[in-house]
């Protein structure tokens, strides 16, 4: 597949348009099992650099916003103190690629720093999901500075039997 958006434009960071990739919505994985599940499946060689998914999107607003200002490619302020931390509904794969690029995370093992509100909500596939989880998550949305990203639409998880569970 040919990545193509000549007409809507390219998100920064985003892939070349005249490189060959792939797009992906799976959320779960990060982009190092990507590499090995495309491997898996027969597609030899790709890497991640050559995939464009919704973590890797997600990772690249966050960035954007909280680690660049709001304006793409705009310079953050030296003096400004760091964004808050970003908390995550998430099964596995968004948590190790937020960290290296450098957002403090809160969720289960992470408790919120004193004094940095959370700046983020990011929600992906939790298959951990819990009441629990989407009360804190509200908590945090009622700050209107509070931004809400989630990986896809989906609203719907197919299973290995045929059966579907809410995404």
């Amino acid at each position: 597949m040919r990545a193509h958006n000549a007409q809507c434009g390219r998100a920064a960071g985003a892939p070349e348009p005249q490189q060959e990739g792939f797009v992906s919505n799976n959320s779960r994985h990060s982009m190092a099992k990507l590499e090995h599940r495309f491997s898996r499946l027969g597609f030899c060689g790709v890497r991640g650099e050559q995939v464009f998914s919704s973590v890797l999107c997600s990772m690249l607003f966050l960035q954007q916003r909280l680690l660049f200002g709001s304006e793409a490619g705009a310079a953050r302020d030296p003096s400004a103190s760091p964004p808050g931390p970003v908390f995550i509904l998430d099964g596995e794969g968004l948590c190790g690629e937020l960290w290296d690029l450098g957002l403090c995370l809160v969720g289960e093992e992470e408790e919120p720093q004193e004094g940095a509100p959370v700046c983020a909500v990011l929600i992906s596939y939790d298959n951990q999901f819990s009441f629990a989880k989407l009360s804190e998550a509200c908590t945090y949305l009622h700050d209107l500075q509070c931004l809400l990203v989630a990986t896809n639409p989906d609203h719907w998880q197919p299973l290995n039997d045929g059966q579907c569970t809410p995404s």
